[in-house]
């Protein structure tokens, strides 16, 4: 098996992106997020000018921040940006938000700054009221694309209105843990969003190969292609049997249908056949696919 260890340049890494929502678009993935990362060794730090990129280079698959940092960032100007690449591709871009933070160098320029929790909740409070009052406020149009609010407290997304991504990225929830915090989550949404239904995913990486012993290889080796194992814990790695199956299981045990899948690796190769392999499986270029996985790309290179 190829892994890649040696750094590539910016621009490299930007284009193998394109290329990866380009595949995803082909494979019949119906959703391709992107994520905002400041670290030495990412290929970008700004979400909302690498989705016009990579929307003026596909045709249909949605495209969405996964997610922007807001407690370091201004909610006029995020919505602003995003209502008019919303604009300029109508019904293909999503708003996610993080609870992450900058750390490394890079995180000396906001020692000024608040970036306490609270104040987080505070600024991700006023997207969905800029929504409401979007003809006073957006420029040039009206356009709202969805929000998303990925991780962090289910009654807080409800309550804002928002889409809920569940993670199990950074931990390992149990499927009674997803079910509750479901549960939690759609009736503040219900309480607080008269008319609308809550939407809500599960995000998780791994690595899918043809067989298991593969997988396990390309697992191992992950950490010499940059890929932070020790921070992004892989939860199915295995086969196309093995992915399967477990979808099942979280489908059996929990109101879920829609995965935001990440590839536990940073080599070309491995996250092509990966995605290949489980659209493959799940049979996502067929339209009447009951389960919907979406993909997922992480920037640090």
């Amino acid at each position: 098996m190829s892994c890649r260890t040696k750094e590539v340049s910016g621009f490299a890494a930007i284009q193998e992106t394109i290329e990866l929502a380009q595949l995803s678009e082909q494979l019949g993935f119906r959703r391709y997020w992107i994520a905002e990362h400041h670290e030495e060794n990412s290929s970008h730090c700004a979400p909302e000018v690498l989705l016009a990129a990579l929307a003026e280079r596909t045709e249909a698959i949605t495209l969405g921040a996964g997610g922007m940092l807001m407690r370091y960032r201004d909610p006029y100007l995020v919505s602003q940006a995003f209502s008019l690449l919303s604009e300029l591709y109508p019904g293909r871009i999503e708003l996610g938000i993080a609870r992450g933070r900058i750390k490394g160098p890079t995180s000396k320029y906001f020692e000024s700054f608040d970036t306490s929790d609270s104040r987080f909740d505070e600024l991700s409070a006023l997207l969905p009221r800029m929504w409401a009052r979007s003809r006073q406020i957006l420029r040039p149009g009206v356009s709202r694309p969805p929000l998303w609010q990925l991780g962090g407290r289910a009654d807080t997304a409800g309550r804002n209105r928002m889409s809920l991504c569940l993670d199990a990225f950074y931990r390992s929830p149990t499927k009674e843990d997803v079910s509750v915090a479901i549960r939690e989550y759609t009736d503040t949404f219900r309480a607080h969003c008269v008319g609308s239904e809550p939407e809500y995913a599960l995000a998780l990486a791994g690595l899918c190969a043809t067989s298991s012993e593969d997988a396990e290889e390309w697992l191992r080796r992950a950490p010499e292609t940059g890929f932070p194992v020790n921070v992004i814990k892989p939860a199915i790695v295995g086969s196309p049997e093995r992915w399967r199956a477990a979808i099942d299981e979280w489908t059996s045990a929990c109101p879920i249908s829609t995965f935001i899948v990440l590839v536990a690796s940073h080599d070309t190769m491995v996250k092509r056949r990966s995605l290949e392999l489980i659209a493959d499986t799940f049979e996502l270029r067929s339209t009447g696919a009951e389960t919907e996985l979406e993909c997922a790309h992480a920037h640090a290179q």
